[in-house]
Formats: C-alpha cells, sequence, structure tokens
C-alpha cells in the first residue's frame, strides 16, 4: 500500500510541474499608447525641442473580449538605450528634449503583456521621433498629443530553450 501511495504522490507532483500553455500560445491584443508633447503624422513622432514628450498610458485591449489581458513591467529606450522601467499602472514616462539636438530618434518600449489562458508575452513597440526646432517645423496641425495603436510584435516572454 505505501508503495501505491508513492507513486501516487509522484504521478501528482509531475502533473503539478507540466506546463498547462504552450510558449506557442502568445496573447491575442491590441496595446494603445497614449502620449502628450507630441504630434503623430505619419507614424512619427514630432516633438518641438524644449518640450516633453510624456508617455502617459500603455493599455492592451483582448482581441476576445472574454480573455482579461493586462500589462505589466514597462521598459523605456531611446536610440537604443535603456532609459528606465515602470511596473505601475499607467506604465509611462516622460522624455525632456530640451538638451536634444534637433533631428532623429528611436522611442522603443517594451511591455509584458499576460492574457487569462495564453502563455506571458513581451510587446515591441517602436515610435521614431523627429526633434524639431519650433511649431512651424511639424508639418500639419500640431495637436498635441493623443492615442496611437501602433503595429506591436508580441512575442515570446521566455528565452528560447536549447
Amino acid at each position: 500500500m505505501k508503495r501505491f501511495y508513492y507513486l501516487l504522490l509522484i504521478a501528482v507532483t509531475a502533473i503539478a510541474f507540466t506546463s498547462c500553455s504552450s510558449e506557442d500560445d502568445l496573447p491575442d491584443a491590441n496595446v494603445t499608447v497614449s502620449y502628450s508633447g507630441a504630434t503623430e503624422i505619419d507614424d512619427v513622432l514630432y516633438v518641438v525641442q524644449g518640450s516633453t514628450l510624456s508617455i502617459d498610458d500603455v493599455v492592451a485591449t483582448p482581441l476576445d473580449a472574454s480573455k482579461k489581458t493586462t500589462i505589466g513591467a514597462t521598459a523605456y529606450y531611446w536610440n537604443y538605450q535603456y532609459v528606465g522601467t515602470t511596473i505601475t499602472e499607467p506604465f509611462g514616462m516622460t522624455f525632456d528634449t530640451a538638451s536634444m539636438p534637433v533631428g532623429d530618434y528611436m522611442l522603443q518600449i517594451n511591455s509584458t503583456v499576460c492574457q487569462v489562458g495564453k502563455a506571458v508575452g513581451i510587446a515591441y513597440i517602436t515610435f521614431p521621433v523627429r526633434i524639431v526646432a519650433s511649431a512651424e517645423d511639424v508639418p500639419g496641425d500640431v495637436s498635441g498629443g493623443g492615442d496611437v495603436t501602433p503595429d506591436s510584435d508580441i512575442r515570446s516572454g521566455a528565452l528560447p530553450s536549447r
């Protein structure tokens, strides 16, 4: 009888440590970024030199409304250099452009995306940013902020196995 209980204990333990989801079953969600201090024209964020670009909010919206989706830790990179990570909602960050020369830059946002019944994923979002000398250098209407749902690439949050 002890042998039976021992085998049962081993079987239950083995089942408990078995993964219930696949790393390939990533979250189905759109990631929306709310910003201020910039104007988005043709997928480029235009910022007037000396003003502050603010990422106000990063939100994940599930494609299937029945599956709760949330954003986790969000890391920011400016021209491929790590700036910082925020772990609290609304996952925003500000960038002061006063000391930055006029020119083109790259803003990257990497956010953990969690969805019920799916593997953890990381959304990789990239924004070209153009710092201009004055508002007259911005092509089009200078609105100063808005929401954008960029093409985000959600990949596995796990390291590849060998």
